[in-house]
């Protein structure tokens, strides 16, 4: 307990140095204001409107750590996807997860989730509209026809539930409006990308307005496959959306989406191809396969939303349906000569229901209460082919000898049915005129069930025994795939809020508050026991704060978490009983994580602007032993390795400048963006690559540049940009890890593309 004061005491003298770098910075742009000329125009930052705690706020208001980014801003920043965000928001790292194609690793302040397949739990999930979304393929699509982004920082438990025990991203899409617009756009770039994009929105009839969205978008992959199939991580998708507002009386509305999206790029994750004569050498964007690589990505979905507006209460009812499916075959082992091959196919089926009663008035105690209902159907089929196997089968023979018949088939598959209902409330009272106490509190119960089976099939017609939930069984017949694991296990937990906010001024808050979010526990495929829930309690300390008539924003946060139960993953290598190696999830007994995070925003000049963000994460395990897959049976000792996707530092920086042509020659904006990321690791284990080949786990620290040009017309109708993103090329790798087949498997940031896009808005 003592230590942990320690750390807090750290955080909070961290938090009040840079607390007063800001004010230092702050004040003489004040006095500065009197001279300059600025009052011809109006230089103040936009304000932006955030519904993070379900109702609307200006985000400087709200006191939670928020990077919040309208459409233009998006635009203007080269921000195309969820992805994209972990350039600019502090202690966000996101990278593909190098088991499933088209999943997401997610952490914000060292906090996120292992188990990304079927029954998994993301601990930074994304809202759509609202919509808690399970899947985490939305992270690698693009954004279209987005109104704004928010990304909240620290456990959101008692408003997001069980799920945000990371933070949150909301993405609000645009909604249909009262006038007759429309716009199209057109972009091509390098390796052959070519997208199209186009909008209408307005009114049907009386009380009833609409709004179409479509885009298509195609481009070659940027990982060069030097052996059978295409090119990896390229595009080929369709997106649609449609909307529909109703007014069904003056004060009851009703809001309904629907979308459809298909990806049939190669988007799946890569082995790393070697140097035949240095295998410590490895060859940026290249991949030899024996196997072709192919995926698809396809979601369909719809909602409901009604509003009932009473005045000082409105009412809400939130409906979603949303349907995922991913499938895919590529190569297991990233070598040209054939070894192994592997195909799965993931579908899942969510429902969700909310209800929600939120305070309007403008009194001093403002609330909302809410219900939560979800539920899960999911499954995962497995297909993995070993084409050589040495006489004991415990690992793999030489290069050489027949390869024509496979030796070993192996099927395993799963199915998982999830449901979770929670209820929850929130209230913030007026203390004074300046002083504002918050409480939240959720209950939530869950509960999974979980099916497995598997069957290894022989290339003599024999089986191989299977262990499956800790069953031993044979299978008599060939291609068989028998469940013999059944589990169903319920959790509960209650989280909270509890904060205390302090209004210095009219232009600063001060905020402070411990809060504590909880994750669910599960079961991961071929796993025959459950892992257990994760809580953090989260202690937070932050400045929201406004300069020179809201020309300078500077905004800080200072925290420290005490992580209970993290859900770790962990490999095992090849046996008689797992051919291929396997995974399993375990409970890491803690884990301590302290930081600080800065913003800052700044109009400088009439037409420059600049922002910045930088970060420090301290995120280490506590007590927590594990088995390495490298080491066979052996167990390590993995206290005070750095949490998985924790880089220690991050910086960006941007800069923009805008000015008027005058008369009907339009404007043109230039604007730069540099973002730093510390190195990381994608694993517990934090193998660095001083025994294994190559990195390990390592993910080296990396910096990428982006720029773009725009030209707007003068009545804002036609838009004209040219880009350029990672304009160093540098080669910055997104996750990376060593299976159990003492292989390294990596993912990557795209390298240099750049390109022209041509918007009309009509």
């Amino acid at each position: 307990m003592g230590r942990d004061i320690m750390h807090i005491k750290r955080v909070l003298m961290a938090a009040g140095s840079a607390a007063g770098m800001a004010l230092a910075i702050a004040t003489p742009a004040t006095a500065q204001d009197a001279g300059d000329n600025s009052a011809s125009y109006d230089a103040a930052i936009k304000e932006i409107v955030v519904t993070a705690q379900k109702r609307a706020q200006n985000v400087q208001d709200v006191p939670v750590a928020i990077t919040a980014y309208s459409a233009e801003m998006l635009e203007a920043r080269g921000i195309s996807s969820p992805q994209d965000l972990q350039m600019t928001v502090p202690s966000l790292s996101i990278g593909e997860q190098t088991n499933l194609g088209g999943a997401a690793k997610v952490t914000l302040r060292g906090v996120g989730s292992e188990n990304y397949g079927p029954g998994g739990d993301p601990g930074v999930p994304i809202h759509i509209n609202g919509h808690y979304t399970q899947s985490t393929a939305y992270i690698f699509r693009d954004m279209i026809d987005v109104e704004r982004v928010e990304v909240q920082r620290g456990p959101q438990g008692t408003l997001y539930g069980r799920n945000a025990i990371g933070g949150n991203v909301n993405l609000i899409t645009r909604r249909p409006t009262s006038e007759f617009e429309a716009s199209a756009a057109v972009e091509v770039g390098n390796y052959r990308r070519r997208m199209v994009q186009a909008v209408v929105s307005g009114p049907l009839t009386k009380g009833i307005r609409a709004r179409v969205v479509a885009a298509r978008a195609v481009r070659d992959g940027f990982v060069e496959e030097l052996g059978i199939g295409k090119d990896r991580d390229s595009v080929d998708y369709i997106s649609l959306r449609g909307s529909l507002e109703v007014d069904l009386a003056e004060n009851f509305q009703a809001y309904i989406n629907g979308y459809y999206f298909k990806d049939k790029g190669n988007n799946y994750t890569r082995r790393i191809d070697r140097d035949p004569n240095n295998t410590a050498n490895f060859f940026p964007f290249k991949v030899s396969s024996n196997t072709p690589n192919e995926g698809e990505d396809r979601s369909r979905g719809a909602s409901i939303d009604f509003t009932w507006n009473l005045g000082n209460v409105e009412l809400r009812s939130l409906t979603g349906y949303d349907r995922t499916d991913t499938s895919g075959n590529y190569d297991l082992d990233g070598n040209p000569v054939r070894l192994a091959r592997f195909g799965v196919g993931i579908g899942m089926k969510v429902f969700t229901q909310e209800f929600q009663a939120v305070s309007k008035g403008d009194g001093p105690l403002k609330w909302v209460v809410g219900a939560f209902y979800y539920r899960e159907d999911s499954n995962e089929l497995r297909t993995n082919v070993i084409d050589r196997f040495d006489t004991d089968g415990n690992g793999f023979t030489g290069l050489t000898g027949d390869q024509t018949q496979p030796l070993v088939i192996q099927y395993s598959k799963t199915r998982n049915h999830a449901d979770s209902w929670a209820l929850y409330g929130q209230l913030d009272y007026d203390l004074t005129d300046k002083l504002q106490v918050e409480a939240g509190l959720r209950y939530t119960r869950d509960r999974k069930n979980y099916f497995s089976g598997a069957d290894t099939v022989l290339s003599d017609g024999t089986t191989r025994s299977v262990r499956t939930g800790g069953v031993f069984t044979t299978f008599p017949l060939l291609n068989q795939v028998f469940f013999d694991n059944t589990k169903g296990t319920s959790w509960s937990k209650v989280t909270w809020r509890l904060g205390l906010n302090y209004r210095l001024s009219d232009d600063a808050l001060l905020y402070g508050s411990y809060s504590r979010g909880y994750k669910a526990g599960g079961y991961a495929a071929r796993q025959g026991d459950f892992y257990n829930p994760e809580v953090v309690d989260a202690f937070e300390l932050g400045l929201k704060s406004q300069f020179a008539q809201n020309r300078i924003q500077a905004n800080l946060a200072a925290f420290y978490y005490n992580y209970q139960n993290k859900q770790e993953l962990q490999f095992f290598g090849p046996s008689a009983q797992f051919p291929n190696g396997g995974l399993q999830l375990i409970n890491a007994t803690n884990a301590k994580t302290y930081g600080i995070e800065l913003e800052v925003r700044a109009n400088i000049t009439r037409g420059l602007s600049i922002d910045a963000s930088a970060s420090y994460l301290h995120a280490r395990y506590g007590k927590f032993i594990a088995r390495d897959s490298q080491l066979g049976t052996a167990f390590e000792d993995l206290s005070g390795n750095i949490l998985p996707l924790a880089p220690e530092k991050k910086v960006s920086l941007g800069a923009q400048y805008d000015w008027d042509l005058g008369g009907n020659a339009g404007e043109i904006s230039l604007r730069g963006d540099y973002s730093w990321m510390d190195k990381q690791f994608g694993n517990a284990l934090n193998r660095d690559g001083s025994v294994l080949p190559a990195t390990g786990d390592l993910i080296p620290a990396y910096g990428v540049t982006n720029a773009r040009l725009q030209w707007t017309s003068a009545d804002k109708s036609l838009q004209f940009t040219v880009f350029a993103r990672n304009l160093t090329n540098e080669y910055a790798i997104s996750n990376s890890f060593v299976n159990g087949l003492n292989e390294v498997v990596q993912s990557n940031l795209k390298p240099r593309t750049y390109g022209i896009r041509v918007g009309y808005n009509f």
